[in-house]
């Protein structure tokens, strides 16, 4: 019983570690140096962003949305001279 109550411990507190870092998707406005969509991981314990990446480039990303399935994320940019390509 004991190593039972020990393995939920581990459980529980793993778990509660892991609630305390999420994954941020940031779109950005790229007139300065950003360069579009950025992954940060966010740990809510203590407030602070860590671990900036730059996933995709692309001018001015201002929006960004999951697929139901959580597989894609969708980027919705802000530009002043659309062409479209036939």
């Amino acid at each position: 019983m004991k190593n039972l109550n020990n393995l939920c411990f581990f459980l529980f507190v793993s778990l509660v570690i892991n609630a305390q870092t999420s994954t941020l998707f940031v779109g950005t406005y790229t007139s300065g140096e950003s360069k579009g969509v950025y992954t940060f991981k966010f740990d809510s314990s203590t407030g602070t962003l860590s671990d900036k990446k730059l996933i995709a480039e692309e001018t001015n990303p201002s929006y960004l949305a999951f697929s139901k399935d959580k597989r894609y994320l969708y980027i919705i940019s802000e530009v002043n001279d659309f062409q479209k390509e036939s």
